[in-house]
């Protein structure tokens, strides 16, 4: 099974993504590229990047390169929170980040990329006081394994 997909780029280059096999890694080639040697995404980096670029367009977040036109992704009011709730948003906030760097490194884990991502961002929305017991179960879990 090939999948095989090209697309023109800047200075009438092309990029070409090339995978050959389900769950196998993505080769790139980019005919600007000045060595023109390809570069290889593993799969889970692949799906975590589709589900990053779905996450940004899904809640028009402004990023330089992906929706430049996006919201700005948060005023900058204060915001009053206790510190029990600061306390446990930021230890959420890492315990995502941690979940996130384990399920990137273990092909088999990756799966659970797009949830953490989720969560991710409605902590950096919410400048960090989000919580949620259920999920901070759940990376208590995951990080556990």
């Amino acid at each position: 099974m090939n999948h095989f997909f090209s697309f023109s780029v800047n200075n009438q280059g092309t990029l070409s993504l090339y995978q050959s096999e389900h769950d196998g890694p993505v080769q790139i080639k980019s005919t600007n590229q000045p060595d023109g040697s390809p570069a290889e995404i593993p799969a889970g980096d692949m799906v975590m990047l589709i589900n990053l670029y779905r996450h940004i367009k899904r809640n028009n977040i402004q990023d330089d390169f992906l929706n430049c036109a996006g919201k700005d992704g948060g005023d900058y009011s204060v915001v009053v929170v206790d510190s029990e709730e600061k306390q446990r948003g930021q230890a959420l906030y890492y315990k995502l980040w941690a979940c996130l760097k384990k399920a990137l490194s273990d092909d088999k884990l990756a799966c659970h990329c797009n949830s953490i991502i989720v969560h991710l961002g409605k902590s950096v929305e919410s400048q960090y006081t989000y919580y949620d017991a259920l999920m901070d179960s759940w990376c208590s879990y995951f990080l556990a394994r």
